[in-house]
């Protein structure tokens, strides 16, 4: 037995008329006829009563009939998730971030991508870009979002995201009254920075930018994560630049100004692994708004 003859059989069944089944298939009638006599054959039963006015299915045709339609039914399921998994319009995608991509590009890319791909399901954690690399490498984790560099050659990487710095600063402060400041009024300020190793590209810039300022930031406190680096603003231990995104991140205690100066840009980067090709992680891509 095989799914032609099952789909013979069927046509048969549903048309109890042989000559009628035979021009749906668009076949003669005599090899429809051998192909029934076969399957019959093959499960050693009789599955039509046949006479000179009608044809009808025999209980053993009638089981056959609702198991076939099963079957093909099933069939038809499986083709069909198989293309759309071929496609990348279902599965499983394991998304890790640093905390400030929530407050950037992130949120929209993934709704996005939700209303395009409702049948991927996703799933998210938030993770250093050394943990997120690790992740990667392990297959823990299919896509990250990171700051740069990138030195691992085994990981791709594309920007997707740029934005300016402004400085965060304790409630209260002298300069929070100003509604925009420049970078040498942070001369004397003790700062909050992310930890190097975590975000080298982003602290060695504004090292740099302050530096531009003819001044060498007094680096009091280092922290892992953009909220630890805001409650310690909060807790009016020194002052932070960051990605202008981090605004959106509101919190007591803190007042956020942009720089009177042109600010370095820091930079958002998407990693994958280098070996894997996934249409899956494509269509992410495109999604982008």
């Amino acid at each position: 037995m095989n799914l032609r003859q099952l789909n013979y059989f069927l046509a048969v069944a549903n048309e109890l008329h042989f000559g009628q089944a035979a021009k749906r298939l668009n076949m003669a009638q005599p090899p429809l006829s051998m192909q029934i006599k076969q399957l019959e054959s093959d499960l050693d039963v009789q599955l039509f009563e046949r006479t000179q006015r009608k044809v009808s299915l025999t209980a053993a045709g009638e089981v056959l009939k609702k198991e076939a339609e099963q079957i093909l039914e099933r069939i038809e399921v499986a083709r069909r998730k198989t293309q759309q998994a071929d496609r990348g319009e279902t599965g499983q995608m394991a998304i890790a971030f640093v905390s400030s991509a929530m407050y950037s590009i992130l949120p929209p890319w993934i709704s996005a991508f939700r209303q395009s791909y409702p049948q991927v399901a996703l799933t998210f954690q938030e993770a250093t870009g050394l943990e997120q690399i690790s992740g990667l490498l392990s297959h823990q984790i299919d896509i990250g979002f990171v700051r740069p560099p990138i030195e691992d050659v085994s990981i791709s990487d594309k920007v997707v995201w740029r934005e300016p710095l402004v400085v965060a600063l304790p409630e209260g402060h002298r300069l929070s009254t100003h509604k925009a400041i420049s970078i040498s009024s942070l001369e004397q300020e003790p700062f909050i920075l992310i930890q190097r190793p975590l975000a080298s590209e982003m602290y060695d810039k504004i090292i740099s930018f302050c530096q531009q300022a003819s001044f060498s930031p007094n680096i009091t406190q280092t922290a892992q994560q953009l909220q630890t680096i805001l409650g310690l603003v909060a807790a009016n231990l020194g002052i932070a630049i960051l990605p202008t995104a981090a605004q959106k991140l509101q919190r007591a205690g803190i007042c956020y100004r942009p720089f009177i100066e042109t600010t370095p840009a820091v930079e958002l980067v998407m990693i994958w692994r280098k070996d894997e090709t996934s249409r899956l992680r494509e269509n992410f891509l495109k999604s982008r708004p």
